[in-house]
């Protein structure tokens, strides 16, 4: 980050990262640590944080859960494949804003989610014509695999979106659940606090969690701006971690 600072980048500012964490998954990793540290258990320690990793990094409780009867959360379906068409049809039924972002069509949809990096799966409101849309991701590997991310979520009220995260949250029981808030709508960010999502800081290295830009026309002196919007005024963005590298 500083090394594309000085040469010319400039900081739109923080994304304000909120996260959701899992207080058995807490007291597990707590556990297992502990243990680790006694000298006649750190063998049976070490496997059984590998059983936990290889665990966490799927989505298998998620799709357990929703296919339980008891876990039923009417209107919610949950699937492993993007239906590109009707989500992009759903973008554009709730309009722009005029803030700065990518165009969310079919095509990007189908050039997103095909990322060999991210394992996604996604929870859909409504049939063939969509109420709204969340999109889970996760890293296939690595360090950051027990952490799922809310890459998008959509929805035509709050009612939807609000049914949306219950059943994320309800049915994933995620370790580690975490999206960007800075350019959320007041509503959404009451939402998730209600969810018990909180703000995690200085839970990333230094930049990770902030966009750069840099203006390749602009005069030396001159406002960085497009479409009449100053490119450094985080109003002027809609930023969504699924148009970032980590989405």
């Amino acid at each position: 980050m500083l090394n594309s600072l000085a040469s010319g980048w400039k900081s739109i500012g923080h994304m304000v990262p909120v996260q959701r964490d899992s207080g058995r998954s807490s007291w597990s990793r707590r556990a297992v640590a502990f243990l680790g540290r006694q000298r006649l258990v750190w063998r049976a320690a070490a496997f059984a944080k590998s059983r936990m990793r290889t665990r966490r990094e799927r989505f298998v409780r998620l799709e357990a859960n929703a296919r339980r009867r008891s876990r039923r959360i009417d209107g919610i379906r949950l699937a492993r494949r993007p239906e590109t068409e009707a989500m992009a049809q759903l973008v554009a039924r709730l309009g722009y804003d005029g803030r700065i972002r990518h165009v969310r069509d079919a095509q990007y949809f189908a050039w997103r989610f095909r990322n060999p990096l991210h394992e996604y799966r996604f929870l859909y409101a409504g049939e063939r014509a969509l109420d709204g849309y969340l999109v889970l991701q996760r890293y296939r590997a690595g360090s950051d695999a027990a952490r799922v991310h809310i890459s998008d979520w959509e929805a035509v009220d709050t009612r939807t979106r609000e049914t949306l995260l219950e059943a994320a949250v309800t049915w994933g029981e995620f370790e580690q659940l975490r999206t960007w808030t800075a350019s959320l709508a007041e509503g959404d960010r009451k939402i998730l606090h209600r969810a018990g999502f909180v703000e995690r800081p200085g839970s990333s290295p230094a930049g990770w969690d902030r966009v750069l830009v840099r203006s390749l026309r602009a005069a030396e002196g001159a406002e960085w701006a497009l479409a009449g919007r100053p490119l450094l005024d985080l109003p002027s963005w809609d930023l969504r971690m699924l148009y970032a590298m980590s989405g």
